[in-house]
């Protein structure tokens, strides 16, 4: 069981960058990864790459473990279609983070000490 603050659907806050990140988490302790990068080839054109991972979730105070069961990359590229690929197998590592939630900011703190924002979707 997550708590019922974690649970929910979060989405990166806008940092003038080139990535989204999205997290769903479930109350009996699942979530799902989505991350989006976009960056210009040589021709202009915005390459995508798509990350995914799903798995399950669980909180010891204020540490939040994700364990991914599955996990998978794609790449689109319109100026190198030959070298596009989805849903290529990906690497499943486990992840370990701080977590705190104010309102309706969800803060993700990595283990070198890097703080993520997000805002709760409504659905």
């Amino acid at each position: 069981m997550l708590p019922a603050t974690l649970v929910g659907v979060w989405e990166s806050r806008p940092d003038g960058g080139s990535g989204t990140i999205a997290y769903r988490f479930t109350a009996d302790g699942r979530y799902k990864y989505v991350g989006l990068l976009f960056y210009p080839n040589t021709d202009g054109d915005d390459v995508q790459i798509t990350f995914v991972a799903q798995g399950t979730a669980r909180v010891e105070g204020d540490r939040l473990f994700l364990n991914p069961t599955t996990a998978t990359k794609s790449r689109q590229d319109p100026g190198d279609p030959a070298g596009d690929y989805t849903d290529q197998p990906a690497e499943r590592s486990p992840e370990r983070h701080g977590w705190s939630v104010s309102g309706d900011v969800l803060t993700l703190t990595d283990v070198k000490g890097a703080q993520i924002a997000y805002d709760r979707q409504s659905l």
